[in-house]
């Protein structure tokens, strides 16, 4: 990935995380199927889910995506996607 396109997707991620922006009426749905799913405990506020989530997001900050922390080597391995490191090596680079 090129320099350049590493900062557009730096700044969209500094954007999506103020707050997470989820897609339209997809928070509370996604929240529901997660606890249905056994990903999460009963009664786990959306806020407490956007603390422990692997988040996916397209390059306008909203979030495509969000997957509990179990394993997320399963997720990065999808060639679709593009690992650039944890937040805390990206922003010190």
């Amino acid at each position: 990935m090129r320099d350049a396109d590493v900062s557009h997707v730096l700044e969209a991620v500094r954007q999506a995380l103020m707050p997470i922006r989820w897609k339209a009426g997809k928070a509370a749905s996604h929240l529901t199927k997660r606890i249905r799913l056994g990903h999460l405990p009963v009664g786990t506020s959306l806020d407490e889910y956007n603390a422990v989530i692997l988040v996916m997001i397209g390059m306008d900050s909203v979030m495509e995506t969000a997957f509990p922390l179990r394993d997320p080597t399963t997720y990065l391995a999808d060639p679709a996607y593009s690992y650039l490191g944890r937040l805390q090596e990206l922003w010190h680079e």
